[in-house]
C-alpha cells in the first residue's frame, strides 16, 4: 500500500513539474509591440519632394508576422501640437484620401533581399526595407512612418488576426 501511494505521488509531482515546465515555456498568446522593433534607418532626399526610406523589423516574438503593410502620414507643426491632445489620435488615423495614397504607397515598397518575404516575417528576423516616398504638401516638417501587421501565426495555432502597430517619425527639417 505504501509503495502504491509512493508511486502516485511520484506520477502526480512529475504531472504538475511537467505542467509547469510547459506553462513557463509556452510562446505568449499574442505579439505585443514590445516584441517587435520598428525603426528608419536610413533617408535620403531624392529631390525637392521625392525621398528613399529604409526601415529596420526585427520580430522578437514566438508568432510570425503576417499581411504586413507600410503607410506614411504627412505631420506639419500643427499636428505635433496636437499630440498630447485626443486629436492626435484621428489625425493619424487615415481620411480617404490618404488611405488611397498609402495604398499605392504599400504597393511602391521594394526589397533590398530579393529571398525576403514582406508578407511574412518569421521569429527572430530581422527584415529591411526601403521605399520611395513623394511629400504632397509643402509645408510638412516630418513623416510618421507606420509599420502594421494585420495576422499572426505560429505552428500550434494558425493564423489569427492579431494587429500590431508600430510607428517612427522621420525629420525633413534636418534633411533639407
Amino acid at each position: 500500500m505504501k509503495r502504491t501511494l509512493g508511486a502516485f505521488l511520484f506520477v502526480i509531482s512529475t504531472l504538475i513539474v511537467t505542467a509547469l515546465f510547459v506553462l513557463n515555456t509556452k510562446s505568449s498568446q499574442t505579439v505585443k509591440n514590445e516584441d517587435v522593433q520598428f525603426h528608419i534607418i536610413s533617408s535620403d532626399q531624392q529631390t525637392d519632394h521625392s525621398y528613399y526610406i529604409e526601415v529596420e523589423i526585427t520580430n522578437g516574438s514566438d508568432w510570425t508576422l503576417e499581411t504586413n503593410h507600410i503607410f506614411v502620414d504627412e505631420l506639419t507643426k500643427e499636428t505635433h501640437l496636437s499630440e498630447d491632445n485626443d486629436s492626435y489620435n484621428e489625425t493619424i488615423n487615415r481620411s480617404d484620401a490618404d488611405q488611397h495614397a498609402d495604398d499605392e504607397q504599400v504597393q511602391g515598397i521594394s526589397l533590398h533581399k530579393r529571398e525576403d518575404d514582406f508578407t511574412q516575417i518569421a521569429p527572430g528576423e530581422t527584415l529591411t526595407v526601403g521605399f520611395h516616398y513623394e511629400v504632397e504638401e509643402p509645408d510638412i516638417d516630418s513623416l510618421l512612418v507606420v509599420f502594421r501587421s494585420d495576422a499572426i501565426r505560429n505552428e500550434a495555432d494558425g493564423v489569427r488576426t492579431h494587429y500590431t502597430t508600430l510607428t517612427d517619425t522621420l525629420d525633413l527639417t534636418s534633411t533639407a
